[in-house]
């Protein structure tokens, strides 16, 4: 496999009926070097080689015509940076560690509310499982009103100095 912070970043925004084996051949067959690098909800990551880039064309015609066939919303290309090489040549830097995503997700316990619990305690949240619930009427208006008087309170425990000599002129 070669380097993944070579080359360009395809990014393909996806429809739900995407056909992502079909997607990764098409995109193959311009680019032979060409590899998945990503797959995420809704977002396919392909790694292009630099010495590719005379195909360009051909491949973003080739995606333009057989979009709504392949399921793809929209593509964009971006150069792969120093941070995105740092990030993938060193994860378990970043993690505080060097050990293996398996090891990590035997430790790792469900408790049944959208967390996980590894032996230290720690809390992960898992995104793709925790439900997203729309809010509406009453339960809406409570959940502005609680995020308003949040912001406020942070405001004025940030200036209470300001506050406490504004209250006491105005007894004056």
């Amino acid at each position: 496999m070669p380097l993944v912070g070579s080359g360009y970043s395809l990014t393909v925004t996806r429809d739900v009926r995407c056909d992502v084996p079909r997607t990764t051949s098409v995109i193959q067959e311009c680019m032979q070097k060409a590899f998945l690098k990503n797959e995420a909800a809704g977002q396919l990551t392909y790694n292009l080689p630099e010495s590719e880039t005379a195909q360009f064309p051909h491949l973003f015609e080739k995606l333009e015509s057989m979009r709504r066939e392949l399921g793809i919303l929209s593509f964009g290309l971006s150069v792969n940076t120093v941070e995105d090489v740092f990030l993938k040549v060193s994860p378990e830097k970043i993690d505080g560690g060097d050990h293996d995503d398996d090891e990590e997700d035997e430790m790792i316990e469900q408790n049944g509310n959208g967390r996980a619990q590894n032996g230290d305690g720690e809390h992960k949240v898992d995104m793709i499982k925790t439900p997203y619930v729309r809010l509406t009427g009453f339960n809406l208006w409570i959940s502005q009103m609680t995020g308003l008087l949040m912001k406020r309170l942070i405001y004025l425990s940030r200036r209470w100095l300001l506050y406490t000599i504004m209250v006491r002129l105005t007894w004056v």
